[in-house]
């Protein structure tokens, strides 16, 4: 009887132990997975600033701009760009005398015009701000430029040479092109197609990262 009892009390020890560990390893488990996912969400942080708006109007001049929030320090490349195009368009157009206007053939119904649009694009480890800088300055209609900046998660600025190497342009340029004469085909107009995709840098400056492509 008395052994009996001793087996008892040593299957119910082994069956706590048991219970016991497997408490403790899903435990474990779970402070891993939450701990996993934590590091993941930091590893994946990306910068977002805000966009901001700014509006100017005059007799023969307006401006409506959008782009993120920025200065001379923080996301500072954003920031000089729009200084440059907005110190330049409003410094040449914004208080114009109306001699200043007849003398440029500037009309007050149909007034100069500069604006700032911008989209956001991200990968997992990127964000792209694709600034769409559009100005009217007379003629039959206005033109639009495009120019991005791309930055990690730390808010340092990358480049296209980071992300394909410094001799891409001799690989992008030739591609680009044949995929245009083939988008084409017989509607393809050349002289277009091979002034575009120049091996020239500028041809090549607006860019940004998915999470597969570079687009």
């Amino acid at each position: 009887m008395k052994k009996t009892y001793i087996a008892i009390a040593v299957l119910v020890a082994c069956a706590l132990l048991l219970a016991g560990y497997f408490l403790f390893i899903k435990k474990d488990k779970t402070e891993t997975l939450v701990t996993t996912n934590t590091e993941k969400e930091n590893t994946v942080k990306k910068p977002e600033p805000i966009l901001v708006t700014e509006q100017a109007s005059s007799t023969y001049a307006e401006m409506l701009l959008s782009y993120p929030k920025s200065d001379s320090k923080s996301y500072s490349e954003v920031w000089n760009e729009v200084k440059r195009v907005r110190d330049e368009f409003w410094g040449e157009y914004g208080n114009l005398t109306d001699a200043d206007a007849e003398a440029q053939y500037i009309r007050k119904d149909s007034i100069y015009q500069m604006f700032i649009n911008t989209d956001i694009k991200s990968s997992e480890v990127t964000t792209t701000y694709v600034m769409k800088i559009y100005q009217y300055t007379g003629g039959a209609h206005g033109g639009t430029g495009v120019v991005t900046y791309t930055y990690d998660k730390n808010k340092k600025l990358v480049t296209i040479e980071d992300v394909l190497g410094s001799n891409y342009i001799s690989v992008v340029a030739p591609m680009s092109r044949q995929y245009f004469y083939e988008k084409f085909g017989n509607e393809v107009q050349k002289e277009m197609v091979d002034f575009g995709t120049e091996p020239v840098k500028d041809n090549f400056s607006s860019w940004y990262l998915t999470d597969d492509s570079v687009v």
